[in-house]
């Protein structure tokens, strides 16, 4: 069972959908609710709302549906439900803090590559055509997001390079999606090309920065299981 400390994932609406992870934390537990933090990023998370929360359980990946039962953003004061605990318990620089009532019982979540982890605490950047150091929004095993200011439509194939760990990853992407954001710029959601030559590396960069966030984000709980 989780305890306080534990690094989860949480996924909720359309993020779910999408089969997108966000990091967050255990900050207190209560009986069988757990007040739970957001390390960064947006995710719309309002009382009444259904979750999952992912988590190592006896070394294996799990996943529990989770009904939110209060929530807290310190970023703007905004609450719903009784919120009075979670405004206490909230970390300063973190997301929307939430209390979570588990339900049922965890099961196995194991196909990790098909799930996309959130990487926006992580500050980790690539390059989209021509323009250097854009922000990498999240990442699985064979694609990404990225924002960028230059424009591309759906299907347009790009060059595109990640950095981690001071390597870098290159090949060629597809655009699979494409969202409009304030201030002249857009969130291209991208698709590792096959590409058999020996040059192209992307997608094994995509498959490291997976597994390095999620292992980053649950190593403690891991190491006491």
């Amino acid at each position: 069972m989780l305890s306080k400390g534990a690094e989860v994932f949480i996924t909720c609406g359309r993020d779910a959908d999408k089969r997108i992870l966000h990091p967050a934390s255990v900050l207190a537990v209560s009986g069988n609710v757990f007040s739970i933090q957001l390390s960064g990023g947006d995710l719309p998370i309002s009382a009444g709302a259904t979750v999952l929360v992912f988590y190592d359980l006896n070394r294996q990946f799990t996943k529990q549906s989770g009904n939110v039962v209060a929530m807290h953003d310190p970023r703007t004061g905004c609450s719903t439900g009784d919120a009075t605990n979670l405004a206490a318990n909230a970390t300063k620089g973190g997301g929307a803090v939430f209390g979570c009532e588990l339900v049922g019982q965890p099961i196995s979540a194991e196909s990790r590559d098909s799930f996309r982890v959130c990487t926006v605490v992580a500050n980790i950047t690539g390059d989209l055509g021509i323009e250097r150091n854009c922000p990498l929004m999240d990442v699985s095993a064979t694609g990404f997001a990225m924002i960028a200011k230059s424009s591309y439509r759906i299907s347009d194939v790009i060059a595109a390079m990640l950095r981690h760990e001071g390597k870098e990853f290159k090949g060629r992407a597809v655009v699979q999606s494409v969202k409009e954001l304030p201030g002249g710029r857009f969130r291209y959601g991208l698709h590792c090309m096959d590409e058999r030559n020996g040059e192209s590396n992307l997608r094994k960069g995509c498959q490291q920065i997976s597994m390095a966030c999620q292992r980053a984000q649950l190593r403690r709980l891991a190491a006491s299981g």
